[in-house]
């Protein structure tokens, strides 16, 4: 507890505690049948085929061969209870366009240029609404745990409320400073040998004590598998080498251009492709442990059937590199061309996986024609949380252009109809 007493500890907890407190000081009429709360799981560099084809395996460290084929549990799970999209898209192939395009809805040329550094050029806050700040006018307790990387690579304090965010927690010293106070300390909690993420523990906290009181929505973004979270993280420092003539293939890949990065990362980078891949994998397989911790304590508070779960990635996977990007970059894109950076489809299209019991179809695999984006979030939660009639949208009485992008897919949501894109 000796933690509580530095300045960051003490912000962040009484940051904690007045989110709550602003939460309970009026509860807020709200069912919910028309208003469930939403949690939104935003992966940092997970392709699109990460928890389908390498998610799925684990490396043994003393052969070339695969074992346990079932390591991605919890996103198995997830599937299993609600609808995976297979086409489903971000507005940009880098970091700060695509989460700017989550959170309002609007393509990010029009926030700001599309390129990965223009975010901390742009004078925070943008004055755009986002989901966030249309929620928080209807009644909703709102947060954000993890990555923020819009408008600069930290949100500013007195910026929270105009994005419509009542509490935010974007370090990991502030998170284990909740914890702390929360007797919730950063333990080696564990789930298949693998670390739950501090963010995920604290979401349900939150969650706990807040639902009785009004709907929550939270952003739950954490930084896996980005480096350079799992290097540092790394119990062993990836081994450098002179260039060899020989690439270790964990078996048959199905994804030509992972396995042509794997020759490129041996071959002219003296990267040991195993270890690389091993400690990858180690990562994702904790990002499914600390989602399987968000299922169970949902579970356990008997919100499953009362929230709105979503899984997804702000874009495809970066590449292994010794300079520019970590040389334990080992996603999949399912054989999509392209990847962080890209346009091309490994580049654009990331895994999407809903689950709302009741209104979203469990175990459906969507179509290929059903195409959903990142800018349509915005304008389907709209709907998918009945505030179409509560102001939420008045704001768009003064836009000279449409203030949404995005379109309303409810309807694919639920396996219904389709949507016309203008």
């Amino acid at each position: 507890m000796a933690r509580l007493a530095s300045p960051t500890c003490e912000h962040a907890v009484a940051k904690w505690q007045e989110a709550i407190a602003l939460a309970r000081n009026t509860s807020v009429i709200l069912t919910y049948h028309k208003h469930p709360h939403v949690v939104l799981m935003v992966a940092d560099d997970l392709g699109f085929e990460a928890y389908g084809l390498w998610g799925n395996t684990l490396v043994d460290a003393r052969s070339s061969h695969l074992s346990t084929p079932t390591a991605m549990p919890a996103l198995d799970r997830l599937a299993r209870e609600g609808t995976r999209f297979t086409h489903a898209y971000q507005a940009a192939p880098w970091c700060s366009p695509s989460r700017t395009a989550l959170m309002t809805g609007r393509n990010p040329e029009r926030i700001y240029a599309a390129k990965h550094s223009s975010a901390t050029h742009v004078d925070a806050p943008f004055t755009a609404p986002t989901v966030t700040s249309m929620l928080a006018l209807a009644g909703y307790a709102t947060a954000h745990l993890g990555k923020w990387h819009i408008a600069g690579s930290q949100i500013k304090a007195e910026t929270h409320m105009q994005y419509g965010l009542q509490l935010v927690l974007t370090q990991s010293k502030q998170t284990a400073c909740v914890e702390a106070h929360l007797h919730k300390p950063n333990r080696p909690e564990r789930t298949n040998g693998a670390k739950i993420d501090s963010i995920f523990r604290i979401a349900l906290a939150y969650l706990e004590a807040v639902h009785l009181h009004r709907p929550a929505y939270i952003n739950l973004w954490p930084r896996t598998p980005h480096d350079p979270v799992f290097f540092c993280k790394s119990s062993e420092p990836l081994l450098r080498r002179p260039p060899i003539n020989e690439t270790w293939h964990p078996g048959e890949l199905s994804d030509a251009f992972l396995s042509a990065r794997l020759v490129v990362a041996a071959r002219l980078m003296g990267i040991d492709t195993r270890q690389a891949t091993q400690i990858y994998l180690g990562a994702v397989r904790g990002l499914d442990a600390s989602v399987s911790h968000l299922l169970d304590g949902l579970d356990a508070l008997h919100l499953s059937n009362k929230t709105i779960t979503v899984f997804t990635s702000d874009h495809g996977p970066a590449f292994p590199s010794w300079s520019a990007f970590s040389p334990y970059n080992m996603g999949s894109t399912g054989g999509l061309r392209g990847g962080k950076n890209s346009v091309y489809e490994g580049g654009m299209r990331v895994p999407f996986i809903i689950r709302w019991p009741g209104r979203v179809p469990a175990g459906r695999t969507a179509g290929r024609d059903e195409v959903v984006t990142g800018v349509d979030w915005l304008p389907t939660l709209r709907h998918a949380c009945s505030l179409a009639t509560r102001g939420a949208t008045a704001w768009c009485d003064s836009e000279p252009l449409p203030c949404e992008d995005g379109e309303n897919v409810l309807q694919l949501w639920r396996g219904r109809g389709r949507v016309k894109r203008v």
